[in-house]
């Protein structure tokens, strides 16, 4: 069993982002994601970015975008458009903007809950020129 189960997890994210309950109903519901973050979720296939031998017997499916809810509509409070801040989820940062970005150290490790995220991000650098 994991140390951090899926549930505790949305709801230290949902938390890191507003106190309004209604972020961690969506988040579990996967109706979190905005039309207008569709244009960075590219940026979350695992497929794409983790090496192989990460793949292991899971296959991707794109993260749901909820139509015709905009934060307002399930009391949101906006923190939906967090998600696309770079600062809150670095590795949905633009392609353009990741080749000035200095030298980076990245560790995680095999039990970390954001491994993938790191290795992700990592791929993501080295393909944008940053060492």
């Amino acid at each position: 069993m994991p140390i951090l189960p899926r549930t505790l997890m949305v709801r230290f994210w949902s938390e890191y982002f507003t106190s309004n309950k209604a972020l961690f109903r969506a988040m579990m519901a996967n109706a979190h994601n905005s039309p207008e973050s569709s244009r960075v979720l590219k940026f979350v296939n695992w497929s794409a970015f983790l090496p192989e031998t990460y793949h292991k017997e899971y296959n991707y499916s794109a993260p749901a975008v909820a139509q015709g809810l905009g934060g307002e509509a399930i009391g949101m409070d906006g923190s939906s458009q967090s998600f696309t801040d770079p600062r809150a989820s670095p590795l949905l940062v633009p392609d353009a903007d990741l080749h000035s970005l200095p030298k980076a150290y990245i560790l995680t490790c095999e039990y970390d809950v954001l491994r993938d995220d790191g290795i992700m991000y990592a791929t993501r650098l080295e393909a944008a020129g940053v060492e």
